[in-house]
């Protein structure tokens, strides 16, 4: 979706797929995981067979953090990137406790813009009048008026994808492939402005891409070999740090895309694990992967939840859509990989195919230019903002 900063400039706030223009060379970087080093980043060049990593690492921060208000985002905040992830244009991921993505029905939809559920509260409206794309305006007194009130907002129609504007919220739809639902995907207009301002003009990269890190993420499958192989068929697990998601894809478009209730994300499952098992953090890599103990009547409580849920899905996915696999892709999952694979197995006969984000991504065997650290998942946020916004333009 296009939003309108200026009378001469827009910025796209995107769901992957879509849209027209296309770029080949574009860095993603993701501001919902920060460390001591500053944000994770990639960058990413379309090749004939597939896609290059051409950099990849952590950015030092700009001097200010993605605001709360709009007062706050009327501040200029310059900010520059190493040499090295100065692609021609970037595409931005961001999770803040505005930004959304959900699956939804265009009646559910409109429901929520009649009923203002994506409004502010009256401060943060009186913050817009005070201070709108940093003009300050004295605010009159509101007059009474006579006229009846304005009609509530319709919603027009989702074929397409429509950009909309409800309270101070910009928000996206997008068709899935499972008909009568949409993609909703969104964040304030005032955390929209500020990334859009933070890499001068003039200068590479331009700002071409804004995405909530939830969309961004689905498009990092885009490139792996599993999901290639099944032609953009499969189911997927998400695994973050606060949740677990499972997104059902069919010829490459989603038609499922829900949060496993009763998984509590990876933190929390890392320190039940801990506690169960009565080990230190630092040794729970070690415990899992080189199996010092057997940590299955602790880990397959915590599991079952998902694997039930991961049943449903599968059932859906292949009575709705013909969609049948017996191999489900997992992203995020930081050990024990191992005993995950064999509880699915023995629960279910599914095959799990434990991937990480740069797999399928040809990587230069020694560039300076690219330090994942200890940790590669971090990464798979920036990577699918880039690889959402490079497939941009690409045919269905």
């Amino acid at each position: 979706m296009k939003l309108q900063l200026t009378k001469d400039k827009t910025i796209e706030i995107a769901l992957p797929g879509g849209g027209a223009k296309r770029f080949n060379d574009v860095v993603g970087v993701d501001f919902s995981v920060k460390r001591d080093q500053g944000y994770p980043a990639v960058r990413v060049a379309r090749r004939k067979d597939g896609f290059q990593l051409l950099a990849a690492g952590f950015v030092p921060p700009p001097e200010a953090e993605i605001p709360d208000t709009w007062e706050a985002a009327s501040k200029r905040c310059s900010w520059s990137l190493p040499a090295a992830f100065q692609a021609p244009a970037a595409a931005l991921a961001a999770e803040t406790a505005d930004t959304f993505l959900v699956q939804t029905t265009p009646v559910e939809l409109q429901h929520d813009v009649d009923s203002g559920a994506h409004k502010k509260d009256p401060a943060a409206s009186e913050a817009v009048k005070k201070s709108r794309f940093g003009i300050k305006r004295p605010v009159a007194e509101p007059k009474k008026s006579t006229s009846p009130a304005p009609a509530p907002v319709k919603m027009p129609p989702v074929e397409a994808g429509i950009p909309v504007s409800n309270g101070g919220t910009r928000f996206v739809m997008q068709p899935m492939a499972e008909p009568g639902f949409v993609l909703e995907a969104g964040m304030p207009e005032y955390q929209a402005l500020w990334l859009s301002r933070l890499l001068p003009e003039g200068k590479r990269p331009t700002t071409q891409s804004i995405q909530p890190r939830q969309a961004a993420i689905l498009a990092a499958v885009s490139a792996q070999p599993a999901f290639l192989k099944a032609k953009g068929s499969m189911l997927v697990i998400f695994i973050s740090e606060s949740a677990v998601h499972i997104a059902g894809f069919k010829n490459g478009g989603i038609v499922l895309l829900r949060r496993s209730p009763g998984v509590r994300g990876g933190r929390q499952m890392r320190e039940d694990l801990v506690k169960g098992l009565g080990i230190t953090e630092d040794m729970l890599v070690a415990a899992l992967d080189e199996a010092i103990l057997d940590p299955l009547p602790v880990l397959e409580p915590l599991i079952s939840p998902l694997l039930t849920d991961l049943a449903i899905s599968r059932d859906y996915l292949s009575s709705q859509h013909k969609v049948t696999t017996s191999e489900v892709l997992v992203m995020g999952l930081k050990c024990g990989a191992s005993y995950w694979k064999r509880l699915a197995k023995d629960r279910s006969g599914v095959e799990l195919v434990v991937a990480g984000p740069f797999e399928g991504i040809a990587t230069p065997e020694k560039s300076a230019a690219i330090d994942l650290g200890d940790d590669a998942d971090l990464f798979l946020g920036a990577l699918g903002a880039a690889l959402a916004l490079i497939q941009e333009g690409d045919p269905e």
